[in-house]
Parts: structure tokens; C-alpha cells; sequence
């Protein structure tokens, strides 16, 4: 009989990130939350984000935050944990491990208390674009006429105001003046008769 397949491989263990946490609570507390990794290590004091470091290069990089490790630091284990999760194994001019200050800035934000901001809109998508609206018709402005009442319209209470009647009834024409007919004549006195002679 055939002898039995070897037994799998053991998963990998689990990449040990206690240099990284390290390193971040030092930013952290220098620099708050408000700065994020790649905002540090981009700097141009570093030398650049996209460039491969091996450890001795990787070391002189991190150094010139000098005030981030007044306290004893393990690069070698820091640069490891880099390497095991980025995938730099042989990267380097000469074959060596290398990694980049953009796949430190990568781990490190494991461990921000925040996520990082969202990047800005494609300029056309930024672009507001102002709709127009449509041009109310005079029903809408006036009310439905042909029934005599105007739009309802909601006082400040949210009670519907009664309705308004469409047109008022006209006036009633004044009575025609009347002209006051002209007075009569006053007739002349009767001339007084003469007396006769005795």
C-alpha cells in the first residue's frame, strides 16, 4: 500500500505587529490623531515614500525623528513585522530585505484611533449643478377660477385659512339724481283801480 500523504504544513503564525503598536503610540502622542502616518513619513526630510530601504537605510530614515525614540526601540523588529507584511523579502539592490516608508505608513494605520479621510470628488462630480424649477402656471398662482374659490393656503397654526371668494358682487348703482323742477312765478300785483272824481 501506498504510505500515506505527510500531514499539511501548520498555518503561519501570525505576524507579530508589537513594534508597529509601539511606534504608532509614539506618533500619537507627539503628533496626535489629527496627522496621519503617510502625512509623517511623506515629509520630505525622509527621503522620499516610494523609495526601497533596506535595515541599515530603513534606520537612518526613522532616526531623523529623533525625538520619537529618546526611549530604547527595536528597529530590527520593527523593520521585520514591515517585511512579513508587505512582502519585501529580497527586494533590495543586493538581494536583501527592503520595504518602503509608504508600506510603514500602511501598518501603522492599523492602529489610528480614526479612519483615514475619504478622498476628494472627481472635479465633474464636485461640480454642483443648480436645478431650475418649473415656471408655476397661473391655476397654481390664482386658484382654480372656474370653481370661485382660490388656492387654500396654511396659516402659521398649520389650519387651512377659509376660502377667499373669487370675485366680489359689483356695487349697486347709485339712484339717477333727481333735478328739482322749477319754482312757479310769483303773478304781478293787480294794478289798483282809480277812484272816481266826486
Amino acid at each position: 500500500a501506498p504510505p500515506p500523504p505527510p500531514p499539511p504544513p501548520p498555518p503561519p503564525a501570525a505576524t507579530s505587529r508589537r513594534e508597529l503598536k509601539d511606534l504608532a503610540d509614539r506618533i500619537l502622542e507627539k503628533h496626535g490623531p489629527s496627522k496621519r502616518p503617510v502625512h509623517i513619513l511623506g515629509e520630505a526630510r525622509f527621503g522620499g515614500l516610494e523609495v526601497q530601504l533596506a535595515l541599515a537605510a530603513f534606520k537612518d530614515a526613522l532616526y531623523k525623528e529623533g525625538s520619537l525614540f529618546s526611549k530604547p526601540f527595536n528597529f530590527n523588529g520593527l523593520f521585520a513585522e514591515v517585511v512579513a507584511i508587505a512582502g519585501g523579502e529580497g527586494r533590495g539592490a543586493n538581494g536583501e530585505d527592503a520595504v518602503t516608508l509608504q508600506e510603514l505608513a500602511d501598518c501603522l494605520e492599523e492602529f489610528w484611533p480614526s479612519p483615514p479621510p475619504l478622498p476628494p470628488p472627481p472635479a465633474a462630480e464636485a461640480k454642483a449643478t443648480t436645478a431650475v424649477s418649473p415656471r408655476k402656471s397661473e391655476d397654481d398662482d390664482y386658484g382654480f377660477e372656474e370653481d370661485g374659490y382660490d388656492e387654500f393656503e396654511d396659516d402659521d397654526d398649520g389650519a387651512p385659512s377659509a376660502p377667499a371668494p373669487a370675485s366680489r358682487a359689483a356695487p349697486a348703482p347709485a339712484p339717477p339724481a333727481v333735478t328739482p323742477a322749477p319754482a312757479a312765478p310769483t303773478p304781478a300785483p293787480a294794478p289798483a283801480k282809480a277812484q272816481a272824481a266826486p
